[in-house]
């Protein structure tokens, strides 16, 4: 992430603010003026600017003391909490006089005592609007690193091949759930490979039709496999895949057994070399 980008972050984030302050100040000096001074509803702005900032502060004060809680695990700060409120009730204070005072006009009438409320609205939205603009130009650069990751990983895989020769299914529960799962898969390469020992890679994983609902099972080569493949070479792969009877036994949320269907196994890897592999294959299991 660039300086511009967070420059830009931090301007989404405390514009709204920084305007409130600026315009604020500007307000507090222009309220005292006579022709603002001597409306009759300026006292009831008033109080409504000062029960505006003291709601404001309050919740800022608490927002202040629970996340002081979550991010340090000791407790509420008091120091926080009077940080955030007194900060937080100054600027709704300030946006509520700039609200009253722009319009504060003759013709207005007393529809100005709306601007005392109507200017933290306007403060709150426009936070949270660029609050969520400044999330997404912060999240773009991962975004487009994780991508470029996946197209990576793509682009190596192509040269690696899998197939499946032989499957054996148990099902259960009158086959309405798989139960273990027997492979021999083959695995091929194009190019000279190097595994990475810890874990035993190549790793399978075998997704359900729908893996929302049900866990995927998965494990890695078995003891003797090789830890290198060279241009050209291929190795056997002896897979058992079960799942728990308690997992076959659950009837309700995603911790249960997949159904007979279409599955997906994926084979990975990582080469000492070159970084992460991944293979796709569709598999009827029934």
């Amino acid at each position: 992430m660039g300086g511009q980008d967070v420059l830009l972050i931090l301007a989404l984030t405390y514009l709204p603010a920084l305007v409130a302050l600026i315009g604020g100040i500007w307000a507090v000096k222009r309220i005292r003026r006579p022709d603002v001074r001597d409306r009759p509803d300026r006292p009831t702005a008033i109080r409504l600017i000062a029960a505006v900032a003291l709601v404001g502060g309050l919740g800022l004060g608490i927002l202040g003391a629970f996340t002081a809680l979550v991010l340090s695990g000791n407790g509420p700060s008091l120091a926080s909490a009077l940080t955030f409120g007194l900060a937080g009730g100054a600027i709704f204070g300030l946006a509520g006089t700039l609200g009253y005072t722009l319009l504060a006009r003759p013709r207005f009438g007393r529809i100005a005592l709306a601007g005392t409320i109507v200017g933290p609205v306007l403060l709150v939205g426009a936070t949270l609007l660029g609050s969520s603009v400044a999330s997404l130009v912060a999240l773009a650069p991962f975004e487009k690193s994780a991508a470029q990751h996946a197209a990576d990983v793509a682009a190596r895989s192509a040269a690696v091949h899998v197939t499946v020769e032989a499957k054996e299914v148990e099902t259960a529960k009158n086959g309405a759930v798989v139960a273990a799962v027997y492979l021999r898969v083959r695995v091929s390469t194009d190019v000279a490979v190097s595994f990475v020992a810890d874990p035993a890679w190549p790793c399978f994983d075998l997704f359900p039709p729908n893996p929302e609902t049900a866990m995927y099972l998965d494990t890695c080569s078995p003891p003797g496999s090789p830890t290198r493949l060279g241009a050209g070479e291929s190795h056997w792969y002896s897979l058992n895949f079960q799942y728990s009877d308690e997992l076959i036994n659950e009837t309700q949320g995603t911790y249960r057994a997949g159904p007979p269907g279409m599955w997906t196994l994926r084979v990975g890897f990582l080469d000492q070399a070159d970084g992460e592999y991944e293979v796709k294959v569709p598999l009827e299991l029934r």
